[in-house]
């Protein structure tokens, strides 16, 4: 397996966009609408209900160009296969944490990950976990101190609940919890 793990940029968009089209939500179709967007602001009760995939696909390429879209691209012999939104929590509306843990911290930058998706027929053969481990390095680089992550805490459940990652493959990184909160834990690993 020739497994590459690239950071998002702009001339990395044909790829994303081909991974969203026609890869991540193969057995998902409900979610394909998404383009990693739902995270990019907070959203009226409703509001995101009403939006089409075009609508957020067209958002999504203008957030990269922006620079507010950041995550790694996982390529198996030149095609996309994974992807992991991890971006400063800064540039992240998380509404499902609490104000106090949601808010960034002024002291030290901090990354979050948003989501991880692999493709159907590439899950459960360690991609996610590489796509992590590069992710630290880069981060690292770029001048963050901690890695947050939010999975839901049972082990059991569907690809679909634990698309925040699963939360063995974040201890086994060595993520330590930070907070435990109803279906999910606040981990965090210090780059």
């Amino acid at each position: 397996m020739s497994l590459t793990i690239q950071k998002l940029t702009p001339a990395l968009a044909e790829s994303f966009f081909h991974f969203f089209d026609n890869v991540a939500f193969t057995d998902n179709p409900r979610w394909s609408s998404c383009y990693c967007y739902f995270y990019s602001q907070s959203w009226a009760e409703g509001e995101w209900e009403t939006r089409t995939a075009a609508d957020n696909r067209q958002a999504c390429s203008k957030w990269m160009d922006a620079e507010g879209l950041n995550g790694f691209l996982a390529f198996l012999n030149g095609e996309p296969v994974g992807w992991c939104h991890a971006n400063d929590k800064a540039n992240l509306s998380l509404g499902y944490l609490p104000e106090e843990i949601a808010k960034p911290d002024p002291e030290h930058r901090t990354a979050s990950i948003a989501c991880f998706i692999v493709s159907p027929e590439h899950r459960r053969q360690g991609i996610a976990t590489q796509i992590l481990h590069a992710a630290f390095e880069q981060l690292k680089q770029d001048g963050f101190t901690y890695l947050e992550a939010y999975p839901r805490h049972e082990e059991d459940g569907t690809i679909q609940e634990h698309y925040h990652g699963h939360p063995a493959m974040y201890f086994e990184a060595g993520f330590e919890t930070l907070h435990e909160l109803g279906d999910f834990d606040v981990l965090r690993k210090t780059l």
